[in-house]
């Protein structure tokens, strides 16, 4: 960071240095640098969010994850995944419904590709949201 400042890549490196050392803190803060520098990629709204979710901010890992899921039309699925984790963590279980949905459409549909853990644990929670 001290020979180009305005390199991404190197806050961003910073921030999953301090992830991998379990320091979400100094993560967040070398991501939010990051983020600032490119303001529009969904990958650094991302990271951003998990670090706030990771230090218990979880309204603020919302904002990053919907701004995240915006911007990635076509190729940040893990964004609209952890939209839909966070609000069930949050007790926000139609918003979390309303995401886990979009989840397996978006699958099925082809437009994003999910990890297909992720989408098994759609289909559970949606399974269990409407049996009830």
């Amino acid at each position: 960071t001290a020979l180009n400042p305005r390199d991404y890549r190197a806050w961003y490196g910073l921030g999953q240095t301090y992830e991998v050392l379990n320091v979400p803190r100094y993560a967040l803060y070398y991501y939010a640098k990051a983020q600032q520098l490119k303001p529009n990629d969904a990958r650094m709204l991302l990271a951003v969010g998990e670090s706030y979710a990771s230090s218990n901010q979880k309204e603020y890992a919302k904002k990053c994850y919907q701004r995240a899921a915006d911007l990635a039309k076509n190729d940040g699925p893990n964004a609209v995944y952890q939209l839909a984790k966070l609000h069930q963590d949050l007790g926000e279980t139609e918003a979390a419904a309303t995401r886990f949905v979009q989840v397996v459409q978006e699958n099925e549909a082809g437009t994003r590709t999910y990890i297909e853990s992720d989408v098994l644990d759609a289909v559970s929670f949606l399974a269990e949201y409407f049996m009830k």
